[in-house]
């Protein structure tokens, strides 16, 4: 803009307190309430604080005083779409004054110590629904509210808008030379991004325990979200342009029952499958959001990624190539173990050997043995260095050498040599042993 033939610098519109991203609820106007005030970012219990705009002289040095100046004005607040271009969106303000078809107009004025400040202390968001979106739009036009001049071409194409997701956009209009005329516009701003309360607490996805899947589908994955009815949810798969994100080129559903919903806040689910059987790579653009029929309202999208066959083929060789290598590793690490004495917890253990019997060659001949010599009852078990849970699990067997019952000396064999086997008179020996011990023996 110029004044008498030189460059006239233009304030400029600085957002001092931002609205709050997830703190108000979007009112549908048939719900017959307020839809309440927009509060600030920085809004506390214990101090309320809103949204808040401030106009500052340009800071030049050459010339200082070269813009118009800062008496009075007037600001249009509206909602826009939050990627930009920033088009109009559909959604309307509402509030207890200056708010008029879907924008809130409220006037400027300098204060005592020169500042052009204004708050939002009554600032709600009113929504539409689908099927309204053109009129609300229509009505928008009318009006020529189009900060960024982006048409209104996108009314006919609801799909493309996200109605759980806004900015506030802010028009400041200085008064010109003739008074009450205010005809020199700055540049427009816009806030952060804000979400509809009930869209984003209601529906979050937590965690997913894979962000994959084949583009044949059918892969089960589970998720981890907040609380959900498990009658009123859909898990909606989808994919859009790049240069168009909220334009949609496919979406499917993932398969699953009520019964898979695990007390409101686990779903296992089935993917479906993707459009194209035939891609390959991966692709870059498809996501995965929870949706509720019954309010329309979705989560925030999550990337997800659908491989081609080729690539799953390839991934399930590499899999079982990974578990080839580790069961052949644990074979290595068992034999090293059982190398060093380990046991091997793997394979039943064989059976221990059964105790060897004596040998005629080390029964000496015993010519005078007792007439009341008894077969002991006592059982021991065969010592081996096997661990004592291998010693309970082994059969005892008998002790090979007896003494006397009833207070008797043991019989003392340390004397006695040990003869030859042509030297021992065995029918002598066996008719002193009992019949059980002597069947024991082999004397054949």
């Amino acid at each position: 803009m110029t004044h008498h033939g030189q460059q006239l610098h233009l304030p400029i519109v600085k957002i001092l307190e931002e609205p709050a991203a997830k703190a108000l609820r979007f009112r549908y106007e048939c719900e017959g309430r307020s839809a309440g005030s927009l509060p600030g970012a920085t809004s506390t219990h214990e101090k309320k604080t809103f949204p808040r705009i401030q106009v500052l002289p340009p800071t030049t040095q050459n010339s200082p005083h070269l813009h118009p100046p800062l008496t009075k004005g007037v600001v249009v607040v509206s909602c826009v779409t939050v990627e930009p271009p920033h088009r109009p969106h559909p959604h309307n303000l509402v509030g207890k004054e200056g708010c008029k078809k879907g924008v809130c107009t409220m006037e400027l004025s300098t204060s005592e110590s020169g500042e052009m400040i204004t708050e939002f202390s009554n600032l709600g968001i009113q929504c539409v629904k689908k099927k309204d979106i053109e009129e609300s739009l229509r009505v928008r036009e009318e009006i020529r509210v189009d900060p960024f001049r982006t048409g209104f071409t996108h009314k006919t194409q609801p799909g493309s808008i996200d109605l759980n997701a806004l900015r506030l956009c802010f028009q400041v209009f200085l008064e010109g030379p003739e008074r009450g005329q205010f005809k020199i516009p700055l540049k427009p701003v816009v806030s952060e991004a804000i979400y509809d309360k009930k869209a984003i607490n209601d529906l979050t996805i937590m965690k997913l325990s894979e962000c994959t899947s084949p583009v044949l589908g059918n892969k089960e994955i589970i998720m981890l979200c907040d609380k959900v009815s498990k009658d009123d949810i859909e898990i909606r798969f989808y994919e859009t342009t790049p240069t168009a994100p909220h334009t949609t080129l496919w979406e499917a559903f993932a398969d699953f029952q009520p019964s898979d919903v695990h007390k409101q806040y686990a779903i296992t689910f089935r993917t479906p499958a993707y459009r194209d059987l035939e891609i390959t790579t991966p692709t870059t653009s498809t996501y995965i959001q929870l949706r509720c029929p019954s309010k329309d309202t979705t989560s925030l999208p999550r990337m997800f990624e659908f491989t081609p066959i080729a690539s799953d083929l390839s991934d399930g060789l590499q899999q079982q190539t990974k578990r080839k290598r580790w069961v052949n590793n644990s074979q290595r690490i068992e034999n090293h173990l059982l190398g060093a004495g380990a046991v091997n917890k793997f394979q039943t253990p064989p059976p221990p050997a059964p105790p060897p019997l004596l040998s005629p060659l080390l029964i000496p001949a015993l010519p005078n043995i007792p007439p009341n010599f008894a077969y002991p009852q006592q059982q021991y078990y065969h010592q081996s260095s096997s661990s004592p849970q291998q010693q309970q699990q082994q059969q005892p067997i008998k002790q090979e050498y007896y003494d006397y019952y009833d207070d008797k000396p043991m019989l003392d064999f340390s004397n006695i040599s040990l003869p030859n086997l042509s030297d021992v008179n065995l029918s002598l020996l066996e008719s002193h042993l009992s019949e059980n011990f002597s069947e024991r023996l082999d004397l054949g």
